[in-house]
């Protein structure tokens, strides 16, 4: 989703449905660290972001989310099945 000042935005309030750009912030910061344990956890927060986008958010498909989308698949692709081998270990 964007601001009208064309500012991506991931995290919103659901009660009011409004931007939080400090966890935006917060997660930016994240996924830029040299510390690998922080940036897998930046990733996993993004990747829960957009679930709930999907979920909650408007429910029509626009092309550009294919931006957002296509990578975030592939990134659960390849996530999904390494979670599950610790999982069952």
């Amino acid at each position: 989703m964007f601001l009208p000042d064309r500012k991506p935005y991931f995290n919103i309030d659901l009660d009011k449905g409004k931007p939080q750009p400090k966890k935006d912030k917060e997660l930016i910061e994240g996924l830029t660290s040299a510390d690998d344990n922080i940036k897998i956890l930046a990733l996993m927060k993004t990747l829960y972001s957009i679930r709930c986008n999907i979920v909650h958010g408007e429910k029509g498909l626009h092309q550009y989310q294919e931006i957002l989308l296509l990578p975030a698949i592939q990134l659960l692709r390849a996530l999904v099945p390494l979670v599950y081998k610790r999982v069952v270990a």
